[in-house]
């Protein structure tokens, strides 16, 4: 009872760090924009630039790696991947990191007018502009898509290299070879 606890405990962690420390993340932005009024230059153009193409990347390696999963419908290790997690669990899993990661790349495209948008509106909270707020919310989505990226391929990771997989490729292996002994003697 005592290791079903634990295994509840570690697929629900599993389930929710990502948003949980993607809010972390956005409550401590929001504090040090409060805090130290940071002037968001042109220098903050380059950064959403490179996070642009670190995001398309990582959306286009989970896309080719779903492609594959899909194609590898019937092998043994998918069939195993199904039998070890739930496929909505499975579902959720690559669907959050492309949601997030899509969005969090339009509204990266939005803030290159962040002057633009400041010009048109009044302070939201405080110290806070419309752009810093922008800003805010990007980085709580990039961290989404980066979190729950990282929790797709550590379960990947951890399947390929776990001992069910390799006792499973074991004892199919040498199912494969008593049949060949059974059909080569029964001759």
């Amino acid at each position: 009872m005592n290791i079903e606890k634990h295994t509840a405990k570690k697929a629900d962690f599993e389930y929710y760090y990502p948003i949980i420390f993607s809010i972390i993340l956005a409550i401590i932005t929001t504090w040090l924009f409060i805090k130290y009024p940071i002037e968001l230059g042109r220098e903050i153009e380059s950064v959403i630039n490179n996070l642009i193409v670190f995001v398309s990347i990582i959306i286009g390696f989970l896309g080719v790696l779903l492609g594959v999963l899909l194609s590898l419908k019937n092998e043994k290790i998918i069939v195993l991947l199904f039998e070890l997690r739930e496929k909505d669990v499975l579902k959720h899993y690559f669907i959050t990191p492309l949601i997030s990661g899509s969005v969090s790349v339009l509204l990266g495209c939005v803030l290159f007018f962040r002057k633009i948008i400041d010009d048109c509106t009044n302070d939201i909270y405080g110290n806070l502009s419309v752009s810093e707020c922008s800003v805010i919310i990007w980085l709580f989505l990039l961290s989404i898509t980066i979190f729950s990226s990282y929790r797709l391929v550590d379960i990947m990771f951890e399947l390929i290299f776990s001992k069910k997989v390799q006792e499973r490729k074991y004892i199919n292996e040498s199912e494969e070879k008593a049949k060949e002994l059974e059909n080569r003697y029964s001759e």
